[in-house]
């Protein structure tokens, strides 16, 4: 097994359960996806972990972005994620 897999594996293992999955996206014609956007899903995602004592396995594409990743990872620092 690839060692970067046994590593999540592992940071995984540590998260409250059960885990929620959140695949994140980014801007597109039709819809905006910048900090203001970022900082709202990440309180929303903060209330609904805390609600549910559930862990959240966070993923982002491409298209999130640098500055939205770090917003959303700044702002879930205190939210059990990964």
């Amino acid at each position: 097994m690839n060692s970067d897999v046994i590593r999540l594996a592992d940071e995984a293992a540590t998260l409250p359960r059960p885990l929620v999955g959140v695949l994140v996206g980014g801007a597109s014609r039709a819809h905006r996806f910048g900090r203001v956007e970022a900082e709202d899903l990440a309180a929303r995602l903060s209330a609904f972990a805390a609600c549910h004592e559930t862990g959240l396995l966070v993923s982002t594409s491409p298209r999130t972005g640098a500055r939205v990743t770090a917003v959303l990872r700044e702002r879930l620092a205190h939210t059990p994620h990964l």
